[in-house]
Parts: C-alpha cells; structure tokens; sequence
C-alpha cells in the first residue's frame, strides 16, 4: 500500500468514526434512542399491568441498560427483568446500582461506523479489481 493511499484510508477512518460521534452526541441520537426506550419500558409495564415501577436508561456511559426500581414481590421483579430485556434494542435490565460488562453505545456506534466504513472498501476494492480485468479485455 502505498503512503498516500494509507493516509486517505486513515482520513477515511478517521472521518467515518468523528461523524458516528458528532452523530451521537451533539446531533442527539444517542438521547433520541435513551428517551425511545425509557417510553418502551414504561408502556410496556403499563400494559403488563406491573406495580409501580420506576425506569431509567443507565447514561454514565450511556448503555443498552434498563434500570427498574420500585415495588412488587421476587417473582413481578423477575418477570419484567425478562420481559424488559426481551424489548428490541434493550441489552439488560437490571435492579442494580450499577451495570457491569455492558459497552458504553457510543463504542457500539463506533465499532458499527468502522464495519461499515471496512465493507465499503471491500466493495470499492471488488469493484475496482473487476473494472482492471475488464480494462485489458480485447473484446
């Protein structure tokens, strides 16, 4: 690989990861997706008929964690732990203070941009072998 092809790859990189971070932060989906699954939760548990329950998205770093507090026996608890954490786009749900072994969502971010950004340089480098071979075809 040549010098001047690596540095675009890394300025390909690197813009690819600071749009996923502008894109999540400051332009607000990572709290657009944070208030989406607080609202799941909470209409979830309304139609379930659950006690009492208070919900909260863990945000220090903000994660795929639904936190529930509140009222009702081991069993209800059980239960909507399960039933929360089978909601689309919910990674846990837990009763405690703090999660643990859960990525931060701006990493997801990240990691999704740089998977994509790779494809895209697979399908460019496929596409650009074909072009070649078709350029030295004598009919």
């Amino acid at each position: 690989m040549t010098p001047v092809r690596f540095r675009f790859h890394a300025l390909g990189i690197a813009a690819t990861m600071a749009v996923a971070a502008l894109w999540h932060g400051p332009l607000g989906a990572g709290e657009r997706m944070a208030s989406f699954l607080e609202n799941e939760t909470r209409a979830m548990l309304v139609k379930n008929e659950a006690p009492p329950f208070t919900v909260a998205i863990h945000r220090a770093p903000l994660t795929r964690t639904i936190h529930l507090g509140g009222q009702g026996n081991d069993f209800q608890r059980g239960m909507m732990v399960e039933d929360v954490e089978a909601l689309p786009g919910v990674e846990a749900a837990t009763y405690r203070r703090r999660a643990e072994g859960v990525w931060p969502l701006l990493l997801e971010v990240e990691i999704l941009a740089l998977v994509g950004f790779a494809a895209g340089m697979i399908l460019a480098y496929v596409f650009g072998l074909r072009r070649l071979s078709h350029q030295y075809d004598p009919f």
